[in-house]
């Protein structure tokens, strides 16, 4: 957990994300990997947390090896969602620019050829 602007630079290996001051920014540094056990980081309702990389248009990348991930309120840039877990972002989420990975609506389940929504 942190408060306001944060910088996270070098290959990392972390249990989980969380940020206690909203809104605040973590910024990682260009061409380097995060990995994460669990990724739970979310803004609130006009509070977005901003996720980006060092340098405008090259990604840093956010892993995590299975399971699915979903946050929201967030504000994403130059991020590869990789490793084999599904990255929920949510419709709340504001997908900013050079994202790879992230699913930016809302999440649909099936079952029994009945669909849900949940906004």
């Amino acid at each position: 957990g942190g408060a306001g602007a944060l910088t996270i630079s070098g290959n990392n290996s972390f249990g989980d994300l969380t940020a206690t001051t909203r809104p605040s920014t973590i910024t990682f540094t260009i061409s380097t990997t995060q990995t994460f056990t669990n990724f739970t980081l979310s803004g609130t309702a006009g509070n977005l947390v901003t996720i980006n990389s060092s340098s405008a248009g090259t990604q840093a990348t956010l892993s995590k090896t299975s399971g699915t991930v979903s946050v929201g309120y967030l504000s994403i840039r130059d991020s590869n969602a990789t490793g084999g877990a599904t990255w929920n972002a949510g419709a709340t989420s504001t997908n900013v620019s050079n994202n790879t990975g992230w699913l930016f609506s809302a999440v649909v389940y099936t079952a029994g050829g009945l669909f849900f929504a949940f906004f």
